[in-house]
């Protein structure tokens, strides 16, 4: 069965020296209509490695090269990204974002240095095409690494027909996803250490999810593994810890600037003045910072009203039977004037 290669397994796949995931992700793993398969280099296969490592030198071209295989037997079109690798909001290092922000700490752009951006292919039924792109490494030297990736998915035959076919509501995506990282490095090793920033903390409600937001950025061009971060936070009159969030198990892409989500309970998120003491660890560094932030009443509303756990009252009822009950009131002090009179 074509679905037991050994390619598939790079749903579970990370990189093998630095933990850096290596995403081929499906949302269903049940029969599998395609399949992507990187076609590596004899160093490459040599060396055991399982994406895409280039040790590069100034104005040197590289070319990354890989298998579309449609398994099906209809012909099938397919996307083809290659995106700089950037940090998501749930703290995994992601291939499938084309218009992330840039940092500024950046020196050298993946997505500047690759031969295109996206493209689309067309793959008969039981075929396979070969694709290639080139990458042109800069002038000048960059430090540390460059890390991008290539980003696959099948073009749905409703999409190709009708490219304003997206709705508004929820909607589930079943598409089947693959991405190969592709990480250069002309400094080896890289001299300059980690450094991580903690730009602004905000408390936020959105979709219905009530969250901390923390607008973090890895400034180096190093990879950052096994990230923890730790938020204590205080009352702005109290000395004691209000709430504590955590979020582990987390790797952030090189000279990457994002925004952190971590849940936080809509009934813990009162208004008021808070101080917070956060702690981002990355093996054995650790940096801490120390913040302050405001919920207003009106996010404090927002929140209570966006969540879907809150059952919204109906005061209806409530409503007419006080009103009911200031109809009978007035009766019965009418009639007992009257019985005075």
């Amino acid at each position: 069965m074509f679905f037991k290669n050994k390619w598939f397994y790079f749903t579970v796949i990370s990189l093998s020296l630095l933990t850096i995931p290596l995403t081929v992700s499906a949302t269903s793993q049940e029969n599998l209509s395609y399949e992507v398969k990187p076609l590596f280099d004899d160093k490459q296969q040599a060396e055991g490695l399982d994406y895409f490592y280039f040790e590069v030198k100034p104005s040197e071209k590289k070319t990354v090269a890989f298998e579309i295989i449609n398994h099906s037997n209809v012909k099938k079109h397919y996307k083809i990204q290659l995106n700089r690798a950037v940090t998501n909001k749930n703290g995994f290092i992601d291939y499938s974002l084309s218009n992330a922000q840039d940092s500024e700490t950046m020196t050298a752009d993946f997505n500047q240095l690759v031969s295109f951006r996206e493209k689309s292919i067309e793959v008969a039924g039981n075929d396979k095409v070969k694709v290639t792109a080139e990458i042109t490494i800069p002038a000048t030297k960059f430090k540390g690494i460059v890390l991008g990736g290539v980003y696959i998915t099948e073009v749905p035959v409703e999409a190709k027909e009708n490219k304003e076919s997206h709705s508004s509501g929820l909607k589930f995506d079943q598409q089947l996803a693959y991405a190969i990282a592709v990480m250069l490095q002309e400094e080896i090793p890289y001299k300059e250490g980690k450094e991580i920033v903690l730009h602004e903390l905000k408390a936020k409600s959105e979709a219905g999810q009530s969250q901390l937001k923390l607008m973090t950025e890895n400034s180096k061009p190093n990879v950052l593994k096994d990230v923890s971060v730790v938020v204590d936070i205080y009352k702005d009159d109290q000395k004691n810890i209000y709430k504590t969030l955590k979020k582990e198990k987390m790797s952030f892409a090189p000279n990457s600037r994002f925004e952190l989500d971590i849940p936080w309970e809509q009934s813990e998120m009162a208004q008021g003045n808070y101080k917070t003491v956060t702690t981002i660890a990355s093996e054995k560094d650790k940096w801490v910072f120390k913040n302050s932030f405001s919920i207003s009443p009106e996010e404090v509303k927002k929140a209570a009203e966006s969540d879907p756990f809150i059952e919204k009252q109906d005061n209806t009822l409530r409503n007419i039977l006080i009103g009911v009950g200031a109809l009978l009131l007035i009766l019965i002090t009418i009639i007992l004037l009257k019985k005075r009179k």
